[in-house]
């Protein structure tokens, strides 16, 4: 009998699936390596773990100094539990994340100061400053910001010019974006030796090379740049947040104030394309549904506007629903229909701008507008606010935000759905800055009366001085020290 119940529990113990079987993995350490760090727990995984962090974690920095860190099974790695997430940082020395599996998870996290390698006499520079995803694998990141990091740059030798693409992400591999932010991330430089031209870097957010997919979801673009063309003739990167060759899906985003790198020249045309996506395959399909891609530059921030300043569309087929607000759309061989008339919608409902007629999104900046991560908000005013022929149902009931969608009338474009919240909180805002100005406008007022009247004492105590009421002034001296003393302290 007791052999008889051990098979019994040895079978059943074998037939539990792996997804039962997979275990958490807790991180307790926020140190490089060693017992209890992120190091030790990627190097432990079987497939299907989970690895998550201790409370006491919350809101540390995990600094790495040895090295990348390499994901070889499919895990997810999940902070969705500590308040202030937790981020791990390449201390601008090493990628944070090397990615070699399928299926791989990132919720909550902080992925900062990434730096890729640069090229060297005997190799080219390497994409991904913040992760790197192979051709076999798949990432989907949830709630998590991608900022500060950058690919590699190029070496003054004629094989390795370039710059690398993807400061945040270099994919080669399905890359799948839900909720994030991804800011301040750069492409690498190109430069020019010889007859030799050097390009920079494309994608300064996300370089995605591949026959995967790239899918992105209700995600906040913002201060994302391409790599320069150093050198004379040097060519700036192409698409300043985005460059992808393959199947590309934007829903409910918000791509704006990325630029594309400069030429090397200062030449305009030098500079690169697609100051906020640069759709690269012709042939290829751009599917986009509300979305924001708007108030970038192609060249330096504050280039003037220009052809491409927001997107360049290769793709041949570009399908778009709901209502999607483009600033500049004449750029590429699939550019967007152009309205009939100035400021109308065109034939597919989107809000489509031109070099000639640009269309201003209105929008706030890159900021803490409550939820995870930091959003950009449209303004009141913005027409990305309940577009007239937009969505009355939204695929994504919550915004970026974690908010409710469609409030009051039609669903809002980009990745932040304006609500009387918003609205009570700018009023707030507003007074409070009103009530400031108000305060220093008093205090710069009575600072100037002090400074009239010490000024007007000076001179009767010099010349009372001069005829040699000396008794007089003294007393002008002490009232010209109390004034100043009332001054002082202001």
């Amino acid at each position: 009998m007791k052999s008889f119940l051990l098979f019994l529990f040895v079978a059943s113990a074998t037939a539990i699936p792996a997804s039962v079987r997979a275990i958490d993995i807790t991180v307790t350490s926020a140190a490089d390596s060693g017992t209890g760090s992120l190091r030790e727990a990627l190097g432990s995984v079987s497939i299907d773990d989970e690895i998550v962090f201790a409370p006491e974690l919350d809101g540390a920095t995990i600094r790495l100094t040895s090295g990348e860190l390499f994901v070889l099974q499919r895990i997810k790695i999940d902070a969705s539990d500590l308040p202030s997430g937790i981020t791990i940082s390449g201390e601008s020395t090493f990628r944070v994340f090397n990615i070699q599996a399928a299926g791989v998870v990132f919720d909550s996290l902080t992925i900062a100061n990434g730096k890729a390698p640069d090229a060297t006499p005997t190799s080219g520079a390497t994409g991904g400053g913040g992760i790197f995803v192979s051709g076999s694998a798949h990432l989907t990141l949830r709630r998590c910001t991608v900022r500060d990091n950058r690919a590699g740059n190029g070496f003054p030798d004629p094989s390795f010019v370039s710059g690398a693409g993807g400061g945040g992400i270099s994919c080669i591999g399905t890359l799948v974006v839900n909720g994030s932010t991804f800011h301040s991330n750069s492409a690498g430089d190109g430069i020019t030796t010889g007859m030799s031209i050097g390009r920079g870097g494309a994608g300064g957010a996300i370089f995605h090379f591949s026959s995967g997919s790239l899918t992105i979801r209700n995600s906040t673009f913002a201060d994302n740049k391409t790599g320069d063309g150093i050198g004379s003739q040097g060519f700036g990167g192409n698409g300043g947040a985005i460059y992808s060759n393959a199947t590309t899906t934007l829903l409910n985003s918000t791509i704006t104030n990325n630029s594309s790198g400069s030429g090397g020249s200062g030449d305009p045309v030098e500079n690169g394309f697609g100051g906020g996506i640069y759709l690269a395959v012709s042939g290829g399909t751009a599917n986009m549904t509300n979305t924001i891609i708007a108030g970038n530059s192609a060249g330096p921030t504050g280039s003037p506007p220009g052809i491409s300043s927001d997107i360049f569309l290769a793709a041949t087929i570009v399908n778009t629903s709901g209502v999607n607000l483009i600033g500049i759309g004449d750029g590429g061989s699939g550019s967007f229909p152009a309205p009939v008339s100035p400021g109308d919608p065109n034939a597919n409902d989107d809000l489509v701008g031109t070099v000639a007629n640009p269309r201003q999104a209105n929008l706030g900046l890159l900021t803490n507008n409550g939820g995870p991560t930091l959003t950009v908000l449209p303004l009141p005013g913005s027409p990305a606010i309940d577009p007239v022929g937009g969505d009355s149902i939204s695929t994504l009931p919550l915004d970026q935000r974690g908010l409710n969608r469609f409030v009051p009338d039609f669903v809002d474009i980009g990745a932040v759905e304006f609500n009387p919240a918003d609205q009570a909180r700018l009023d707030a805002e507003a007074a409070a800055a009103a009530a400031a100005q108000a305060a220093a406008n008093a205090v710069a007022a009575q600072r100037s009366s002090l400074q009239a009247k010490i000024k007007k004492l000076q001179k009767k105590q010099k010349s009372a001085a001069k005829k040699g009421k000396v008794a007089k002034a003294k007393r002008l001296k002490k009232k010209i020290k109390k004034l100043k003393k009332q001054l002082s302290d202001l």
